[in-house]
């Protein structure tokens, strides 16, 4: 089977990543219970953290940002998130 996030494009044909990964973390928190075993693993628990920092850049402005991380550092997860976040996901998939 195959796994990966569907990521929408802007009128100049970039990808748009932000949109998906708040999804995806919306969808984490509303299932907390369910997702504690992932969180529980160190390991496996690494995989939600380029989503969850990717997810910030879509909060409102004014938003507490629980996960910052360096300007350079963010830009360059936004810049390969098309190529990490499919890695998480499926990584996400493996453990379950």
């Amino acid at each position: 089977m195959y796994y990966a996030p569907v990521f929408g494009q802007d009128f100049t044909g970039a990808t748009i990543v932000e949109d998906w990964a708040l999804g995806f973390m919306h969808a984490v928190s509303m299932r907390q219970i369910a997702w504690e075993p992932v969180l529980s693993d160190d390991d496996t628990a690494m995989l939600l953290i380029p989503i969850a920092a990717i997810a910030g850049l879509a909060m409102p402005d004014g938003a507490e940002d629980e996960l910052s991380l360096p300007d350079e550092v963010m830009d360059k997860l936004v810049e390969e998130a098309p190529d990490v976040l499919p890695s998480c996901v499926l990584g996400l998939r493996i453990f379950w």
